[in-house]
């Protein structure tokens, strides 16, 4: 799976994840299916075309998993991605302008 997530493009990552799918599937169908059930969710970031400090940031569970920890660490870093959250506001604003059509309200 570790190798899924290095690749460049979303769909090398899914068409890896795929391939781990149908060797699992003999063995454990379930794993298989779960699996293939979250693929396209996996690679959410990568498809928005984050910038890399908010991709390393918001690539992780870390920060849900120990909170303070990984809030202290993040906000006295440099390397923390909060400057750039306002690409991130604007790249979903963009993306869900464009995927959902905008209806006048009576």
């Amino acid at each position: 799976m570790r190798a899924a997530w290095k690749v460049t493009t979303p769909e090398k990552g899914e068409k890896r994840l795929e391939r781990l799918a149908h060797f699992l599937e003999r063995d454990y169908e379930s794993a298989a299916r779960s699996l293939r059930q979250g693929m396209a969710e996996m690679f959410t970031l990568q498809r928005l075309k984050l910038l890399p400090s908010l991709y390393k940031c918001l690539a992780t569970t870390n920060l849900i998993e120990s909170p303070h920890s990984g809030v202290a660490r993040r906000t006295v870093s440099e390397k923390s991605g909060h400057r750039d959250l306002w690409a991130l506001a604007t790249i979903l604003r963009r993306k869900a302008e464009t995927e959902i059509p905008h209806e006048k309200v009576a």
